[in-house]
């Protein structure tokens, strides 16, 4: 079990950790988005001309769930275990074989749930990245157009008056601005 314990800690714990940390603190960046998301979503291909892939996200998950589910029995066994023997009736040696073997299960237990956490985590940072991508490339699409509006109108405002403080106030000032100004002189 130790070697199991230890391949799934180095295979299963550090890509969720370091991505959730990196998103979490440098996600503004879009390389690290980008980073974050082609690890998570790298493919495992399997079967017979690689017919069949499975996401390492999807493999990561199921494997972390899978053994917190088996922590969960080995903890509570170890549990009832300890419950059987009187503690009275035993030798400080076994008593301290069963609490040991009881540590060992129950610090399995809270890595699995840290694992299976930090999974579904990650798998939520990502579809909020992707969220918010999708709809920052919406708000560049809708204000694209008024951008190019206002280019224009201001252009042409310029032309038509010769003014320096028309156009400055023309250019400068924003429906909040005048909103706020109307606000003021109402007071």
């Amino acid at each position: 079990m130790g070697y199991a314990w230890f391949i799934y800690l180095l295979l299963l714990l550090p890509l969720p950790l370091a991505s959730v940390i990196l998103l979490t603190t440098c996600g503004h960046w879009s390389f690290v988005r980008r980073a974050c998301r082609a690890a998570s979503s790298l493919r495992l291909n399997f079967g017979s001309n690689s017919r069949y892939h499975v996401s390492l996200r999807a493999v990561g998950t199921t494997m972390a769930v899978l053994v917190f589910f088996i922590c969960t029995k080995a903890s509570h066994d170890a549990h009832l275990h300890q419950q059987d023997y009187d503690p009275t009736m035993m030798t400080p040696d076994r008593k301290i074989q069963l609490l040991a073997k009881k540590w060992r299960n129950e610090r399995n237990f809270w890595i699995s749930a840290l694992v299976v956490l930090l999974w579904y985590v990650l798998g939520g940072l990502m579809r909020l990245q992707e969220q918010n991508a999708e709809l920052r490339a919406q708000v560049l699409e809708l204000t694209a157009p008024e951008k190019e509006a206002n280019k224009v109108e201001t252009k042409t405002r310029k032309k038509t008056i010769g003014s320096k403080s028309a156009t400055s106030q023309d250019t400068s000032t924003t429906p909040v601005e005048i909103e706020m100004t109307e606000a003021k002189k109402d007071k």
